[in-house]
């Protein structure tokens, strides 16, 4: 490419004001607002499922494995260069330049698990799923997914099933049948945002939580049917 003198030092002078300006803002902000979401996000729901699938696992007789994000570390970067090449300067009054804009930027995340061991993971194994942490897994899964998998018993309505031996005796199966449709008319219920799970915490507590099922009107008379059978089920 050809320039004049003129024509170069105004170009020059472009291309220097524009990289000064980019240098001169500073890219930590905008990304701790985007990239502290994100992770926080991706850490969440993976931690959900990693969950979902150890419970998944043991239903199955399978071994669970935990794995911690013990630290997780974001480092950013963005460098810009510009290089310019020019022969035949005291030549003539036009002479070739080049120009050559370079811009960089590096993301790189590192992250460190742990793998659940020794006491924690034999508590973690073997203590029983808290009622809260099965209604955040019911807030993101359907009820007839997570209910089955998660929970021994409805009140007097048994989940005995044996994954080696299905259907050993009657009256278990019968059970578990109906446990079955009482969690597929809690989805279904769910789905249309009749039935919702909540999680609370009470005033002036640290610790516990309370968990609670919240039924709203029905919106015709298939789902009143729905709701009026999952309460006789639900009665003590």
């Amino acid at each position: 490419m050809t320039f004049t003198m003129k024509q170069f030092i105004l170009s020059l002078l472009i291309a220097v004001t524009v990289i000064v300006s980019e240098g001169c803002k500073s890219i930590g902000p905008p990304h701790m607002r985007a990239g502290r979401i994100e992770y926080n996000k991706a850490l969440a729901e993976s931690t959900s499922e990693q969950l979902l699938l150890n419970i998944v696992k043991m239903r199955f007789l399978d071994q669970p494995v935990f794995l911690r994000v013990s630290s997780l570390t974001s480092n950013i970067s963005f460098q810009s260069e510009l290089g310019t090449n020019t022969t035949g300067v005291f030549d003539s009054t036009k002479f070739p330049t080049s120009v050559t804009p370079t811009f960089t930027w590096k993301e790189n995340p590192t992250i460190t698990y742990q793998e659940l061991t020794g006491a924690d993971y034999v508590k973690q194994l073997l203590a029983p799923i808290p009622a809260d942490t099965i209604v955040l897994l019911l807030q993101s899964w359907p009820a007839d997914m997570v209910l089955p998998l998660a929970v021994n018993e409805i009140n007097n309505v048994n989940n005995t099933w044996d994954p080696i031996n299905q259907n050993v005796y009657d009256d278990d199966d019968n059970s578990h049948k109906k446990f079955s449709e009482i969690a597929q008319t809690m989805s279904k219920l769910g789905m249309q945002r009749t039935l919702e799970w909540s999680v609370t915490r009470p005033t002036g507590s640290s610790g516990t939580l309370d968990t609670a099922i919240l039924m709203n009107k029905p919106k015709n008379s298939q789902t009143k049917v729905m709701v009026q059978s999952l309460l006789e089920d639900l009665v003590f």
